[in-house]
């Protein structure tokens, strides 16, 4: 993988970088504020990572564009606010979320990896898998992932499990809830222990239970009852959601079909203005669909959402009938002195009926002990298997810290500092370094490694050198960025290095990376997705 291009803006002020090489490249300037940081964030936003731009700036206002070579391929994402459109391999596809577009990603780009989450398997989002190989200036957190927070320090390292081949299992919440089942029957048990006993002292009551049915088997009925009936309301409730949704998109469709049949016979154009040019917007973005190859890619995107909601429907009308026919089910049997019964006891059973029901609880018993060792047994091989990865990653890193110090009492016993402790100053940077080469050095990824301000915190001379001959024999394209002492900038410091491609950015206005001059070509950037003016 490799980045082409990459630029940001709109059609009165814009940036474009397009220096890129296929080696180590420095984004550098003597000062800070040049938009170093601002480019390297919009090339990952545009590609779905999460906002960490500064509170001043405006990313609301501009589109953000990257063009990248994906195993052969040439792909354009362009991103505004939560749209994505991506050209490449004869796709044209605009995605509204970032949940749509991981989705397209993980089926047409590359394969993202299921980790399992609030007890759900999850394709993981591009904000928690870009940190293998990214490293931003800003929310860095040694002791957690950056910027944490639907995600975390264990779901990364659940990632980097499912990416080596056995994925954890979550136990921890089930084992929980079989030993809070096991502690209910238990009571239960205990319980029924003393109806025994109660009914043996009491025989005029023990007479009611052949008369009907009992307090549980009452409270058990009304409850299935009610969770029969919630399943059919709430099922109701998504089908006619998605009809709703349904309707709207088929309606639009019909909307640009009709646009499409009255530009084949003639010419549309607005009434008010004259203009011959049609736009579409989906919220963020706003197309110019006078264009048919973007009319038909816009109809196939909403015909893919129809589908989407046909199949929504189709399931929640399967799920209906099914709670439906357990309703009908429920209700044609017959409880017979049902409240008569219920008058006298809240559990009335027989003696046989306790023991029988004692005999039950004692084999869930069993059942839900035998569950917890197959769980376990199942994940105890992943967690093994987990152990070597983490292992052989330390060992890495642990190399690693030794070859820029052989002096260091740095050791690395985890992927993250300890919850509340951070590394500060060049051993920050130096943390940063060794956990991205190790884990790039074990899972042998293609993507770039990109990293913002890769030499904060006082990073000597010799170390700085030492990490820029580790990514050059890397052999794959390397971003960073550097901010110059205004005697290393004098000296060319980048400029003259072999295996260093420099990219200045010094001759930038502070804060004022967006410029007029790159409005034109930009604008032809937004002309190609269609992007209407």
């Amino acid at each position: 993988m490799k980045i082409i291009r990459a630029g940001f803006g709109n059609r009165n002020e814009a940036f474009i970088e397009e220096n890129f090489s296929d080696k180590v490249n420095i984004i550098y300037s003597n000062e800070n504020n040049k938009g170093k940081t601002l480019l390297i964030q919009g090339i990952l936003y545009a590609i779905g990572n999460e906002s960490i731009f500064p509170s001043g700036f405006k990313s609301d206002e501009y589109y953000f564009f990257v063009e990248i070579l994906i195993k052969g391929k040439i792909y354009k994402f362009l991103r505004m606010k939560n749209t994505i459109i991506t050209i490449g391999d004869n796709v044209f596809r605009v995605c509204t979320s970032i949940s749509e577009f991981k989705r397209f990603v993980n089926e047409n780009i590359f394969e993202l990896p299921l980790i399992l989450k609030d007890e759900k398997k999850i394709i993981v989002d591009p904000m928690l898998y870009y940190q293998m190989f990214f490293i931003g200036q800003d929310k860095r957190n040694s002791s957690n992932i950056f910027n944490n927070g639907y995600y975390n320090k264990k779901d990364f390292f659940n990632m980097l499990c499912t990416l080596n081949g056995f994925p954890l299992l979550d136990i921890e919440d089930e084992e929980k809830e079989i030993d809070k089942k096991i502690n209910e029957n238990r009571i239960e048990i205990k319980n029924l222990k003393k109806m025994i006993k109660f009914l043996k002292n009491n025989p005029k009551v023990a007479s009611f239970t052949n008369e009907g049915i009992d307090k549980e088997t009452f409270d058990k009925v009304k409850d299935e009852l009610n969770n029969i009936i919630l399943n059919i309301s709430n099922y109701k409730k998504s089908r006619k959601s998605a009809y709703i949704r349904k309707t709207n998109l088929e309606n639009l469709i019909g909307e640009l079909r009709s646009i499409s049949h009255n530009v084949k016979k003639g010419t549309v154009y607005c009434l008010n203005c004259g203009s011959k040019n049609i736009s579409y917007t989906n919220g963020d973005i706003s197309f110019d669909i006078s264009n048919t190859l973007v009319r038909n890619e816009i109809m196939n995107s909403i015909e893919y959402q129809i589908e989407a909601e046909k199949e929504l429907i189709d399931e929640a009308e399967q799920n209906i009938a099914i709670w439906q026919e357990k309703l009908n089910n429920e209700m044609s049997k017959d409880y017979s002195n049902l409240n008569e019964i219920l008058l006298y006891s809240e559990d009335i059973m027989s003696s046989k009926e306790c023991d029988e029901k004692i005999s039950i609880l004692m084999d869930e018993i069993k059942e839900l002990d035998k569950r917890k060792q197959e769980i376990n047994s199942k994940n105890k091989e992943a967690i093994e298997e987990s152990k070597l990865m983490k292992s052989e990653i330390l060992k890495i890193m642990n190399e690693k810290i030794k070859e820029l110090d052989p002096h260091s009492r740095i050791k690395f016993e985890d992927l993250f500092t300890k919850s509340g402790e951070n590394y500060s100053g060049s051993e920050e940077q130096e943390f940063y370094f060794c956990k991205i080469i190790a884990i790039n050095e074990y899972f042998k990824f293609d993507f770039p490694i990109i990293i913002d301000s890769f030499r904060d915190g006082e990073l000597s001379s010799s170390k700085e050198m030492m990490m820029l001959d580790t990514y050059k024999v890397l052999n794959k394209q390397i971003i960073l960025s550097s901010t110059l002492k205004k005697e290393e900038y004098n000296l060319l410091k980048y400029a003259e290095m072999d295996g260093i491609n420099a990219i200045d950015y010094s001759k930038h206005e502070d804060n004022k990376i967006l410029q007029e001059k790159y409005v034109e070509e930009f604008s032809k950037i937004l002309d190609l997705f269609e992007v209407a003016k």
